[in-house]
């Protein structure tokens, strides 16, 4: 990842005092910016929002790619568990970047356009990197701060989204990661609170459109198995 050209992208949204102070590092360590945000986190802890937000897209792809290495080093999954544990109070700011990309994505679905043979939505996959990934690094990831709030509202644009996203139950491509990750926000939520914040959430308007949408698209997909069910069946008899 070029971090320098993503911290000039953050220059023009945030306070550029941040960065400037913080410029002859940032210049030194380029490659790490695992790094260089500890560092300026540390210094300035009103950025950690604003900078978390802008950069998360990026931020969660270069991590992931570190981690994918097979010779990585424990310094790295150090560092990167303190940095976890720094933020964890506003890593809500990163979820709430990957819940507008989700949204973003969903709304731009289109199979009957150039993206017809759609086979991955890619916040989707990130998603679940970010809940699932880094919470085995630093497990009390989503104990404290608002990224609960935004779980929830990620699992409620997931759950209004199914329908799209199934095509008349025709990819399985979208279809399995989406509800993947459907379980895993619900694991998390019920193992921090046992599920009041679902609870309390039930009957707010926009969340129970997204259950009942869902609700019905599961009874559809259940039909649509049993019925090809049946017809292997017959065929086999035949």
């Amino acid at each position: 990842m070029e971090f320098k050209q993503e911290v000039k992208v953050w220059r023009g949204q945030a306070d550029t005092t941040v960065v400037d102070k913080h410029q002859l590092e940032i210049q030194n360590k380029t490659n790490n910016p695992i790094s260089i945000l500890l560092r300026i986190f540390t210094d300035e802890p009103n950025a950690k929002e604003p900078v978390l937000e802008s950069l998360a897209i990026d931020l969660l792809g270069f991590i992931r790619n570190h981690l994918s290495n097979r010779n990585l080093n424990e310094l790295f999954v150090g560092r990167l568990r303190a940095f976890l544990e720094g933020i964890a109070d506003s890593f809500g700011a990163v979820l709430k970047n990957l819940s507008g990309w989700l949204a973003r994505e969903l709304e731009e679905l289109d199979y009957d356009g150039p993206m017809r043979l759609q086979r991955k939505i890619e916040s989707i996959d990130l998603i679940q990197f970010a809940i699932n990934d880094l919470r085995q690094i630093y497990k009390d990831l989503f104990v404290k701060g608002e990224s609960n709030e935004t779980l929830i509202h990620i699992l409620s644009t997931l759950l209004q989204g199914m329908k799209k996203i199934s095509n008349k139950n025709k990819n399985l491509e979208l279809i399995i990661p989406s509800l993947e990750v459907i379980d895993l926000i619900l694991k998390i939520l019920y193992s921090i609170d046992g599920g009041a914040m679902l609870a309390k959430r039930n009957n707010h308007p926009e969340f129970r459109a997204g259950i009942d949408s869902f609700n019905n698209l599961y009874v559809q997909m259940s039909k649509k198995l049993i019925e090809d069910s049946q017809k292997d069946d017959t065929d086999v008899h035949q």
